[in-house]
């Protein structure tokens, strides 16, 4: 009767971890899904970046020549 009530004990138990590991490989699977989406989002907010930097030098260039033109206005007021 004893050996009986210590395998029941034992069943229950097993039966917990079994459940344990399901909620973990669960959880890990999860948390593969996030890494992958985290990572997705950091390479297309990268090329953004990027575009942007690219972007920003184009306008930057554009700018500088602008104001080079405007300083050849300002020296040579006859000449337009």
């Amino acid at each position: 009767e004893q050996m009986s009530a210590l395998q029941v004990k034992l069943d229950e138990e097993e039966h917990k971890n079994l459940k344990l590991q399901q909620q973990v490989d669960k959880l890990e699977h999860h948390s593969a899904q996030m890494q992958e989406l985290f990572s997705s989002e950091r390479t297309t907010w990268a090329q953004q970046q990027h575009d942007h930097l690219s972007h920003l030098n184009i306008l930057g260039k554009q700018l500088q020549d602008t104001q080079t033109k405007n300083d050849c206005k300002c020296e040579q007021p006859g000449i337009l």
